[in-house]
């Protein structure tokens, strides 16, 4: 099998997942990951969160984003509102809704690399991540922990 579709198998089973365990919510593992990423930019003091930081961070189009945020702000999970700084950007809230959802989110997420990762010793997932941190490094592509 061609080394593409064998890093894709592995993502979209995971997504596919995380879309099981969200569809009492109506999310999706999408809907979910941008509701994470504007909690954790929030989390890391951001005063002002935009459409183009998490665009970076996820490395996602503008075209994409836009539909997940307009569908997560009719559900209630986010606000969007303009910015006092810029006027053509818009500042990217969660809600209480999404807070009552975070940890479901978490908890799907370790129990989905929990089975994903069972019989493999910490020792052996350890050395992954460090190959998995150059692999990205290789791409030229920021690691989304890292933030660009």
């Amino acid at each position: 099998m061609p080394y593409g579709p064998r890093f894709y198998l592995v993502s979209k089973a995971f997504r596919r997942k995380m879309d099981d365990n969200l569809k009492d919510y109506n999310l999706t593992a999408v809907q979910g990951a941008v509701l994470g990423t504007v909690n954790l930019f929030e989390k890391e003091g951001f005063e002002e969160v935009s459409q183009r930081d998490i665009e970076r961070r996820m490395h996602t189009t503008h075209a994409t984003l836009t539909e997940v945020l307009r569908k997560l702000e009719a559900a209630g999970f986010i606000s969007m509102t303009r910015s006092d700084s810029d006027k053509r950007s818009k500042v990217i809230k969660t809600t209480s809704r999404a807070h009552e959802l975070f940890n479901k989110i978490d908890e799907s997420d370790k129990k989905i690399y929990e089975d994903m990762t069972a019989g493999i010793s910490d020792a052996e997932m350890d050395s992954f991540w460090k190959t998995y941190a150059r692999l990205v490094d290789n791409m030229n592509i920021s690691s989304p922990e890292g933030g660009n």
